[in-house]
């Protein structure tokens, strides 16, 4: 049996470091010993931080702040 695994889907649940946000929304961070382009679909988790690869649109990674994949206990 061959399994087909896209390049994007082994990029999904890796994290990245962004320093900081640009004014058009978008960050650049390092990954794979590259610089990509990265973007948040929330405008409220654009500061710096550690946040997890939930997506790639192109050769943009689709970010989520990682703290926000945690469930905070007792809710």
């Amino acid at each position: 049996t061959t399994i087909a695994v896209s390049a994007s889907s082994m990029n999904i649940g890796q994290t990245v470091t962004v320093a900081r946000w640009d004014e058009d929304g978008t960050a650049s961070v390092s990954y794979r010993g590259a610089q990509w382009k990265a973007r948040t679909e929330h405008q409220n988790e654009r500061t710096p931080g550690i946040f997890t690869i939930v997506g790639v649109t192109g050769s943009v990674l689709v970010l989520k702040r990682r703290d926000s994949n945690v469930r905070e206990e007792g809710k």
